[in-house]
Parts: structure tokens; sequence; C-alpha cells
């Protein structure tokens, strides 16, 4: 069993959220301070939780859903991805992007209203008087000759995927689809029975979950239905007795603020931003410290810091840099900050803990931790490649063309680590490593400064000197937040004299270490 493996499970949790329960469910209600990470039962206007990989949106969303529960219609979604292979073929017929687009609205807004028909029809809330006999029947011929049945609801996954698989992606095929009279009659009808049921809740929790091997072509797809439902929620003509809630990566909700109708839905109280500060990740460890059972705690004194009750120690000596560090410092900087790599940090201590013994000194935290910090840099790089593939100009049909370009992506960053070869580096060695970049993917079109991507994927700070408190020195300041007014290419890194790498990357990429005990923040503690 690998290292990574044993973190994902433990005393602190699952790693993935989406799996848990609302046992250990921290909700930030005590404070008053946390924004969007405070979760309240009652509130309904959040449709769209936004947040980086590992932020917590499933968490959110599957809380949400249970919360509903009592109040709504739940028409529970299978954990289903858009197929691959329709998903691709699609993308490559549609090379227009504003067609494809338009495209990717209208088989959204099909495919929701199929999927409601199919809910309704094997609902046993739904009873025949609330339609007339003229109107049931042609509700069940649409459902059947689009899906094939009537005998079981089609989650909105399952009745896209069969519509790309009906269609092939050929615009013709497609078109005839879509150009059908049937959808306003069928959104009319479902809205008809809606309207004296208790509201009906769909919650989406699957749409990246083949990000990983088609980024552009997910993102496209992505964006369409944010669009399609930003549309629908500010339409006063659509039946408002149907909410669909959905989990967004940070980097499609970017793809949406630039989009020309972003701007418009970017201040609406529909979207839920799963910011984490270093405040927020200190205060979520803290809490998942108070839920462990005695026997991880080295001490039971209430009034020690909770990382001290834990561990029994107040510092960690950093064997690479020959200093001791505070330990809940230690911790936080070698996160960025997310509730998943908390979580992963907890549970390979804890495991630890019991695999070799019961006292902390059997531990070696320091080697724990970084090694841990490795899988979480190795990941939050995959992801940051991920990225720069879904806003890509350049189509790549076939797993081989994919993957090539991955790996000029990976000699890029190669390029990058040569260039700066230090964990703090200047401005100057910046501006020549984000050259060294783009001159090693070969990507003439790719118009991106990898330091900015770095940065907005919490990777890379920036040193900052806050005259005003002067006894916490010289700060390096991470990206935590999720949107943005200027789009998924243009999170700029802060003009600086130096930059400091996160610690995720730097022993397994062979960095040179400042001798200093790192002190790291999130952004919005000082600006």
């Amino acid at each position: 069993m690998t290292t990574e493996f044993k973190s994902q499970t433990g005393p602190f949790g699952m790693a993935d959220g989406a799996s848990e329960d609302d046992d250990g469910f921290i909700d930030f209600r005590d404070h008053g301070e946390w924004g969007d990470l405070e979760f309240i039962d009652d509130s309904m206007r959040e449709r769209f939780f936004v947040g980086r990989r590992g932020s917590g949106k499933s968490r959110y969303l599957h809380k949400r859903e249970r919360a509903v529960a009592e109040k709504m219609l739940v028409f529970r979604q299978k954990t289903e991805a858009v197929r691959l292979k329709e998903l691709r073929r699609l993308h490559q017929e549609f090379g227009d992007p504003d067609e494809r687009e338009e495209v990717w609205i209208r088989l959204w807004y099909v495919a929701i209203n199929l999927a409601l028909g199919s809910f309704v029809l094997n609902n046993p809330s739904v009873t025949k008087d609330m339609l007339v006999e003229d109107d049931w029947n042609i509700l069940k011929d649409y459902v059947r000759q689009n899906l094939g049945s009537i005998r079981a609801p089609f989650s909105v996954i399952q009745t896209l995927n069969q519509l790309l698989t009906a269609t092939e992606g050929a615009p013709k095929k497609v078109y005839a689809l879509l150009n059908k009279p049937d959808w306003p009659v069928l959104e009319h009808l479902v809205a008809k029975i809606a309207s004296v049921l208790s509201p009906i809740a769909i919650f989406i929790d699957s749409l990246d979950e083949n990000f990983r091997h088609a980024p552009a072509e997910s993102a496209h797809a992505q964006l369409g239905l944010l669009l399609h439902l930003s549309q629908a929620l500010t339409d006063p003509s659509r039946s408002n007795r149907v909410h669909l809630f959905v989990t967004v990566r940070d980097v499609i909700y970017s793809q949406f603020l630039a989009h020309e109708q972003g701007e418009k839905y970017k201040n609406e109280t529909h979207w839920k931003l799963l910011d984490w500060r270093k405040s927020a990740a200190k205060y979520f460890f803290h809490k998942k410290i108070e839920n462990l059972p005695e026997r991880y705690l080295r001490t039971t004194d209430e009034k020690s810091d909770p990382f001290k009750r834990w561990l029994g120690v107040d510092k960690v000596y950093n064997n690479a840099r020959s200093v001791d560090e505070e330990v809940g410092e230690f911790l936080l900087r070698h996160t960025r900050f997310l509730p998943r790599e908390v979580v992963e940090i907890g549970n390979a201590i804890c495991n630890a803990m019991i695999t070799r013994g019961s006292e902390s000194q059997t531990i070696d935290i320091w080697s724990l931790v970084v090694k841990e910090a490795e899988h979480i840099g190795e990941r939050a790089l995959e992801v940051l490649y991920d990225h720069i593939m879904s806003f890509s100009d350049e189509d790549y049909p076939s797993e081989k063309e994919r993957e090539n370009y991955r790996n000029s992506l990976k000699l890029g960053f190669l390029g990058f680590r040569n260039a700066i070869k230090s964990e703090i580096f200047s401005s100057n060695e910046l501006v020549k490593a984000n050259d060294i970049f783009l001159e090693r993917t070969c990507d003439t079109d790719l118009k991106i400064k990898f330091g900015d991507l770095l940065w907005q994927h919490g990777l890379l700070g920036y040193m900052y000197s806050d005259e005003t408190q002067s006894d916490r020195g010289e700060v390096a300041l991470f990206y935590h937040a999720v949107g943005g007014t200027e789009g998924s290419r243009a999170y700029s890194l802060p003009d600086a004299e130096r930059y400091r790498l996160h610690a995720a990357l730097l022993d397994t990429h062979n960095f040179a270490l400042d001798n200093s005990a790192p002190n790291v923040d999130s952004i919005d503690t000082q600006r």
C-alpha cells in the first residue's frame, strides 16, 4: 500500500469528501468571517459550488443535498461522466467555437428536460390527474422516442450520453435533434407537473470526471452547462420549481467569467466560492484535531495549542534547513490551504502513530509531511497541465497526441526549473524562466506566462514585507481565491523583487533551499 493511498482515509476523514456523510463536516458557523465556507442549512440561493480540486466542492454539494431532502423532491443522479468518445467526437465535428458553444447550451437544455420527463413518469408523488390524458401520452412518447424506455428515470448525464451516442456528433443529426419542436412542449409539461409537486432538486457532481483525459472538450461542455443554467436562473419565464446544483472547478469558472455572458452573472448570489485562506485552513485543522479519538492525542491538556495536544511537541526539526519550525506553521505551509491536503497530511501522521508506536517521538514528522507534500505537488502540476490543455487552441484527437503535448509541458517545467534552480529567485530570473518554458513546449500559440499559472494554482508566491508588522519579517504570499475578472489566461502574478516556490515542489525537483524557515500566508492577509 502506497503512502499516498494510506493518507486517503483515516482519523481525519476521507480525502475524497464526496464519499463521506455529515459526520465530521466543518460548517464554519462560529466565526462570521468565513464567507462562502460557512454552510447554512436553509440557504437555497447557492446553485454553483466552485473551487479548486480538493477544495471540498463535492462535500458541500452533498451536504446541501442532504439538507434539502426533507423539503424538496430530490432527483438523485448517478456519478456518471459524459462519455469520452462522444465528447471528443462532438468537439471535432463542431470546429467553430461559437457554434460549438451554442450546441452545448441547447444539448444541456434538451437533456435536462428529457431527464426530468423520465423522472416525473417514474415518481410515486406524480399522479395522473396532474395532466390531461393527451398530455400524458405526449410526455410518454417524447421520453420513449428519445431514451428508449419510460420504465426508469434517466439521470441528466445518462440522458446527455444517449443523445450524443444517437447523433454520433454529426452536425446534421445534432441539428435535427435540437430543432425538433418537441422541446418547448416537453419543458411546459414538466413545469406543469412540477408546479403541483414539492420543488425538484437535481445535484450534479461528475462534470469533470474526464477532465484529465479531455481537458478542452470537457471545459467546453461544462461552460455550455453554466451558460444554460445562468440564463435559466435569470429568465422570469422559466419554472422556479426545478433547481439544479452543480460543482464547478475554478478553472472552468474563470473561463465563464471571461465569457461575454459571464460578466452579467459574476455577482449573482447563486455562486458559492470556496476560497481557502490560511486562517480557514488552520481553523479546519484545529477542528479536525478536536474530533480525533483520544488515542491520537499526546496530551489531554485542553489549554494547549491543538497541534501540541495532537503531536506532543511545539516545534519540528527541519532536517533540510537545520532549523526548528513551529509545528502548526510547518504543517500548514506544506498544504495549499485546501481541506483535502490537510486531511491527507493528518491521516498520514495518525496512521503512522498506530503503525509505529504510541509516542510522537517515534514518528518522523518532518519526513512524513515532506513525503505527503511531494504527492500534493505532483498532483497539483498535473492539474496545472490539464488547465493549460483546457484552453489550448489545438485539437489532440488521439491519446498519443495528447500525451505528446502533455510531455512537452513537462519539459517546459523542467526548463523553468533549471532556469531558477532555487526556492527563492528574482524577478529577472522569473522572466527568463517563463521564456524558457515557452521555448521547451514549442507551442507558439500559448499566450500565457507559466509563472502566472503556478501562482493561480498556489505553487508560487511573492515575497512581501509589511512595515507595520516588522516582527514577521519577509512573508511569502500565496494565491488562494476562486474566480477573477480576467479569465483563465490572466491570473497575473503580482510584480515583486523576489518570489518563492511552494514547499510541495521543492524536494521532488531538487530546488536549492533557503536556510531560514519559510514564513507563508495567503494574499488577503496583507492586501
